[in-house]
């Protein structure tokens, strides 16, 4: 079996809708592009700490998650 990769971009979605609404330049928009592995079970993402940093996304809660090996673990929820 291979893996999938894919090239994502991620936006800070409060400063594309400023851009867009031209109140924000769009060279201050918080994006970047990563490669990510696709994992078909999955029902959330799982983003790098600094990556989230980088987006200036905002801690919205906690929420417990069961990795393939059936572990369990609390992690933040960004958004």
């Amino acid at each position: 079996m291979g893996e999938i990769r894919v090239k994502v971009r991620f936006e800070n979605y409060i400063d594309a809708s400023l851009c867009q609404s031209g109140k924000l330049a769009k060279r201050k928009v918080r994006a970047a592009q990563v490669e990510a592995i696709v994992d078909t079970g999955a029902v959330m993402m799982l983003l790098p700490q600094e990556l989230v940093e980088k987006l200036g996304l905002r801690i919205i809660d906690k929420t417990v998650v069961t990795l393939a090996d059936e572990r369990k673990i609390e992690l933040d929820r960004a958004g």
